[in-house]
């Protein structure tokens, strides 16, 4: 079996890999340290990893604590990295080390599904937008704050909005419309994100690729996907899947 771990801003993902397929999918919070209960989840009933392979966009302490957890009694695990290309799937960053691995991984994982254009969303603590060609050219994307992030920088600026949201909670929507702050100012990030992805698909169009295929992943992609107009394909473990090519060694 190979265990496939993925550290992002702020959660801890795996999947062990078994004949092809991911299994026995996890996820905890880290909170900028190693979950208590890490090792019990991760090899609960005597699991044992004959490789492991491992993301991490987090920070060095985290990162260099989870690898010493992973290695302590099998074999060193593998550390992935963002590449030039893999496979027909090629990095459009003029220096690739500067993409994020889980937003590259992510994009992997979704070429194994998709021959034709996509776009891939990564809706978390930051939201990330990636567009590939059908030829697998990453054209570029967009990197901004995500839904609760967004809320969080407009009351903690605005003192005022903070009270108010504070006081009112989360309200319910009428219609398209908030009519408190807790909801005008949720609905505000959801919309403006949507309508972001939704100008992105538009204009791959309009420079002439055909109509991508939109793969949503990350803790806010179902938030995300019902607010969409656009179908969308949710695809929470996709960082993970595209951890399991590396692991195959199967081009995108």
């Amino acid at each position: 079996m190979i265990l496939l771990v993925d550290i992002g801003n702020s959660r801890i993902k795996w999947a062990w890999l078994v004949d092809g397929a991911l299994q026995q999918a996890g996820v905890l919070l880290h909170g900028g340290a190693v979950p208590r209960d890490l090792a019990a989840n991760l090899f609960a009933g005597g699991r044992r990893a004959r490789r492991t392979l491992l993301a991490s966009v987090a920070g060095p302490e985290l990162t260099a604590s989870v690898l010493s957890l992973l290695g302590g009694d099998g074999p060193a695990p593998q550390r992935v990295e963002t590449a030039a290309s893999f496979g027909t799937l090629r990095n459009g960053y003029s220096n690739p080390a500067q993409m994020g691995v889980d937003r590259w991984l992510a994009l992997i994982g979704a070429r194994e599904r998709c021959r034709g254009a996509f776009c891939v969303v990564d809706a978390g603590t930051a939201l990330t937008l990636d567009v590939v060609d059908a030829q697998g050219e990453h054209l570029g994307g967009y990197i901004l704050p995500g839904a609760q992030l967004m809320q969080d920088s407009l009351a903690g600026g605005t003192g005022r909005i903070a009270a108010s949201a504070r006081l009112q909670g989360g309200g319910a929507a009428a219609g398209h419309w908030g009519r408190d702050t807790a909801t005008c100012l949720r609905l505000g990030a959801e919309k403006a994100l949507a309508c972001l992805v939704e100008d992105s698909l538009k204009n791959l169009v309009n420079q002439g690729h055909e109509r991508p295929a939109l793969f949503l992943t990350g803790g806010a992609g179902t938030a995300l996907a019902t607010t969409l107009r656009a179908p969308a394909e949710l695809r929470p473990l996709l960082v993970l899947e595209g951890l399991a090519a590396v692991a195959r060694g199967a081009p995108a």
